[in-house]
């Protein structure tokens, strides 16, 4: 797909169409690259025999000393790869449930001329879909900063008495912003509730990035107005 030159930063949704017969456990790479333009002169001409001087201003004259003509090629400026791994509907629907609740909340909060508004918009349809086609009734997700839909125990901070809020779970993720700056990671408690946690220092998001990969429970404290990370404890 051709992306026009010199313009914005572009903005789109990409969907991934399988063929029937799949069953679980199939597995499928994706790979994505970005190509442009590239050019490079050609191989220089061979040295052209010493002439008189009066030769060679005509031959100037008539353009015989001409530029090398332009190679054109293909390059690949950018790629990434992802998997797919095939899963029953009953194991995936409740994450798709709550992605849909947070992904509603995340369009309420968005403003309209964004460029990203239509394609949030779009992927809400996808996701909505994919809920109805897994048995759920996408009509029942309201919007969920934390992901709650119908089914799961009522969320029920446990508040302190000095502005702070504190929870035990598991790190679900790490949080970039749009330059690729650590901003901090999610939180997954016992319950199933997602909690943002704000932290841009580089050890804290050494340590969130080996707990979730050893998949440790830690406790968080954190500023109930902001939810800036004050204390994490493993577990």
């Amino acid at each position: 797909m051709p992306l026009p030159e010199g313009g914005p930063l572009a903005a789109g949704l990409l969907t991934i169409d399988l063929p029937s017969g799949i069953r679980r456990g199939d597995a499928y790479t994706i790979m994505v690259r970005q190509l442009t333009d590239a050019s490079s002169p050609g191989a220089p001409p061979p040295p052209v025999p010493r002439l008189p001087a009066r030769t060679r201003r005509q031959a100037a004259a008539r353009g015989v000393a001409e530029a090398p003509p332009l190679i054109d090629w293909r390059r690949v400026a950018g790629s990434f790869q992802f998997n797919l791994v095939i899963s029953t509907k009953e194991q995936i629907l409740l994450s798709e449930e709550r992605l849909l609740a947070v992904l509603r909340w995340m369009l309420s909060k968005m403003p309209t001329q964004k460029r990203w508004y239509p394609v949030l918009q779009r992927y809400i349809d996808c996701v909505a879909g994919r809920v109805h086609g897994f048995g759920g009734n996408p009509g029942q997700i309201l919007p969920s900063a934390i992901g709650w839909v119908p089914g799961l125990p009522e969320p029920h901070p446990h508040h302190s008495e000095d502005g702070v809020d504190e929870w035990t779970g598991k790190i679900h993720g790490l949080i970039y912003d749009h330059f690729g700056n650590f901003e901090g990671f999610v939180l997954e408690t016992e319950t199933g509730q997602h909690h943002r946690i704000h932290s841009r220092e580089y050890d804290v998001r050494e340590l969130a990035q080996h707990l979730q990969l050893e998949r440790r429970r830690v406790r968080v404290v954190v500023e109930r107005d902001h939810r800036h990370l004050r204390q994490i404890v493993v577990l």
